[in-house]
């Protein structure tokens, strides 16, 4: 008797389970959409803005100062695109949300070094910044 009851209420709620799931995923990608929608964005630096350029960022090396060693003096790093010729025209780093961009010099397009000051306890993360 149980089996049969326990079927019956399955065969009633499974089209009720399935239209909620719908709506849930409906409702998740409208929420997504609205937010890559959004003008405020570029006020924040312009984040979202543009194709992304696939560069691929290796030998990520930080240098502290000789004379300060809880101060960063400079960040390099090696950037290429993923066909293993394309090099970027401009490199920008940044070491904390919503700080200005420092920018990196290159002698031969692969190897940036980005002078920087910055005291190490306050660095929050790498962020790159690669066009060409």
């Amino acid at each position: 008797m149980g089996y049969a009851l326990s079927r019956v209420l399955l065969t009633f709620f499974r089209p009720f389970a399935l239209l909620g799931g719908a709506a849930l995923l409906a409702g998740t990608l409208a929420v997504s959409a609205k937010a890559s929608e959004d003008p405020g964005l570029a006020a924040i630096g312009g984040e979202g803005v543009g194709s992304i350029s696939g560069f691929i960022i290796s030998d990520i090396d930080f240098a502290l100062d000789n004379d300060h060693p809880g101060q960063l003096s400079s960040v390099s790093l090696a950037v290429i695109a993923p066909d293993g010729r394309t090099t970027p025209r401009v490199v920008a780093i940044s070491l904390q949300t919503g700080q200005p961009t420092s920018s990196c010099h290159s002698a031969d397009g692969l190897h940036w070094s980005c002078p920087v000051s910055w005291p190490l306890a306050a660095a929050e993360a790498l962020r790159v910044i690669a066009t060409g």
